[in-house]
Parts: C-alpha cells; sequence; structure tokens
C-alpha cells in the first residue's frame, strides 16, 4: 500500500442517510400511483373503494418506503467499508466496490488538479468532498464522504508532492 491511505467517514452514512429519507419518501411515491391507478380503475368498472383498499394504500407506500430506504443504506454502508484512496510512488490509487471490485491507477501526471469541497451539511457532519481532474480526459473523479480533515491533508501531499493545483471551496 502506499505512503497515506484515506477511507470514507462512518458519520458519511448519517449524512447520506438524512438526505436519501426524502428521496425514498419521494421513489416511494410511484408504487402508491399504480396502486392509486388500479384502485381508480376498479371504481370505474363498479366496485367500491373501501377502508380495506385505502389501507392497502398504505401498506404499500410505508414497504416501497422503507424497502427504498433500507437497499440506500446497504449500498452506503457497502461504500463506505469498500472505498480507499491512496498516494503510491507513481499515483494515486482508487478502490471502489460494491459487489464486484472496481480499482484504479491514476498516474501524477495525468492529474491536472485536485480539489476538496465542503457543502453546508457535509460542515455539520466534519466531511468533503475530494475531487481528483485528470488532464484532457474527462474521467474526473468525485470521491464523498471523506472527513474533510483527511481530504485535506490528502490533496496538500498531492499539491506539495507533485506540484498540482488545489483548491478548497467551503459552501
Amino acid at each position: 500500500m502506499g505512503y497515506m491511505i484515506i477511507k470514507p467517514n462512518a458519520n458519511w452514512l448519517i449524512y447520506k442517510g438524512i438526505s436519501q429519507l426524502m428521496l425514498s419518501a419521494v421513489a416511494a411515491i410511484v408504487p402508491l400511483l399504480a396502486a392509486v391507478f388500479y384502485f381508480s380503475f376498479m371504481v370505474k368498472l363498479g366496485r367500491e373503494m373501501t377502508t380495506q383498499d385505502t389501507s392497502i394504500l398504505l401498506y404499500v407506500y410505508s414497504l416501497s418506503f422503507i424497502l427504498i430506504y433500507v437497499i440506500n443504506v446497504i449500498t452506503n454502508y457497502f461504500y463506505v467499508v469498500n472505498t480507499y484512496i491512496s498516494i503510491e510512488e507513481n499515483g494515486i490509487v482508487i478502490r471502489r466496490s460494491f459487489i464486484g471490485q472496481n480499482k484504479g491507477n491514476v498516474p501524477f501526471v495525468r492529474i491536472s488538479s485536485v480539489e476538496v469541497n465542503q457543502s453546508v451539511f457535509e460542515r455539520i457532519f466534519g466531511l468533503g468532498t475530494l475531487f481528483l481532474y485528470i488532464k484532457n480526459n474527462n474521467e474526473n473523479h468525485e470521491l464523498p464522504g471523506f472527513k474533510y480533515s483527511d481530504a485535506s491533508s490528502f490533496a496538500d501531499i498531492i499539491m506539495k508532492e507533485h506540484k498540482l493545483n488545489i483548491k478548497k471551496i467551503d459552501a
């Protein structure tokens, strides 16, 4: 391994969990709308809608919401557990995996700049997002969820030792 390795912070799970609560609530509306259309179709066919039908609608929404949220939490957990970036002799190694493994090497000569961003909500949780910009390529890397101090130190090492441009942006 390299001489500096950073991993996403566990606080990122809380940060993403809060933001994905809203996303899950919105996404769960799709199955709810499908159930509403089904029951409205049944009403057009002459069937009355009962309180049991209303309960079914509520269950469809609740189960959809819970299922979507749990899937999001699990995928975020695997991101935190299975992601790291490290500085090696000739470049940066980025490893991200969920089920399979995705490992990439970015040589220092290909990196044009490094940026550390911190939104208002990331600041509350002490997190930051590291951006690696690649020369002559659209293959830029956005790496969220790192402790801000770790991401800044990582970017500083890259800048000092490899004379790259660095930007730290606080929202």
